[in-house]
């Protein structure tokens, strides 16, 4: 396994068909050619992912979109504001061998990052890249993390900026007439609603096939227990516990107060991770306050306790 801070060789290893980690604005991401599937599937298995869990694809211009998925013009010009960024545009597949866990649709998304951007310039074909995690449990948001847990199970790691936000991009859905909204985010429902008016929550069933990552399958969870409390009375102290909030009694083996809603999704999944590393049985989280992260940060809290309910 090679780590390099050059895009143009991370390029290169992705053109030969090899496996590759890369920052991205929102989370480390594990890629290959959505074109070669052998590379896909073995995504897949250093995952431990489901099979039809599907593979969001980054390219590198909002301008290569039309090439690979059905939309309105109007539409992805209306939507410039946050593209490049992290929204994830749900569309009908136009190219048949494009990658998509036999989905008729793929997820598409345009990076804000520089280093990742420059890699995806030099590639001439869409990488399929879910978040560098092993299946359901939190994305890695630090380099430290990405090699401890895939040091010598990929080929290679590009090493730039950690990402800065913390959490996975948000998902829409634009293959069918109305426009809905699956996966919380960075850009949230109600940034959208001036450019898509009819915008609806998605509320359909998990037990179908996810047109998007995050709908269906355990997510986000680390080992400890998870458990989501409102006020510090809530807590209950113990000799193996971790909380993260806006308060906090302080008496954690690992104690993190944070002051906004940003500052929550940046630093919660490398929380949860290091949680993990030091052995820690249960992690409280407080409740997001009010704001625009608040459905993102909450979406993926009870995700978290849950599963490890």
């Amino acid at each position: 396994m090679r780590i390099s801070d050059d895009p143009h060789e991370a390029a290169a290893y992705l053109k030969a068909g090899k496996i590759v980690i890369f920052p991205t604005e929102t989370v480390y991401g594990i890629g290959a050619s959505a074109l070669d599937h052998t590379a896909c599937r073995k995504i897949y298995a250093i995952k431990g992912r489901p099979s039809d869990n599907p593979l969001i694809l980054h390219i590198g211009s909002r301008e290569a979109i039309p090439s690979f998925g059905e939309i309105d013009k109007k539409e992805l010009l209306s939507l410039a504001p946050f593209i490049p960024g992290p929204l994830t545009l749900i569309l009908k597949k136009k190219v048949a061998e494009l990658f998509s866990a036999q989905l008729k649709t793929v997820g598409l998304r345009v990076p804000a990052h520089e280093l990742c951007l420059e890699m995806l310039k030099q590639v001439p074909f869409p990488i399929a890249a879910p978040s560098a995690n092993l299946s359901g449990r939190p994305s890695l948001t630090r380099i430290e993390d990405v090699i401890d847990i895939f040091g010598g199970k990929v080929d290679l790691i590009l090493k730039g900026e950690d990402p800065i936000l913390g959490l996975e991009s948000t998902v829409i859905d634009l293959s069918e007439d109305l426009p809905l909204y699956l996966r919380a985010g960075m850009v949230g429902f109600d940034d959208l609603l001036p450019f898509l008016p009819n915008l609806k929550r998605w509320k359909g069933d998990e037990k179908e096939s996810p047109p998007s990552p995050g709908m269906k399958y355990r997510h986000y969870a680390p080992h400890a227990k998870v458990i989501i409390y409102q006020t510090i009375d809530e807590i209950m102290p113990n000799d193996s516990f971790a909380e993260i909030g806006f308060e906090t009694t302080k008496k954690g083996l690992l104690s993190k107060e944070v002051l906004t809603l940003t500052e929550y999704a940046r630093e919660l999944y490398a929380f949860f991770t290091l949680s993990d590393k030091r052995g820690i049985k249960e992690i409280y989280c407080q409740e997001p306050r009010e704001g625009a992260l608040r459905d993102a940060l909450l979406e993926r809290l009870q995700k978290a306790s849950r599963a490890s309910s």
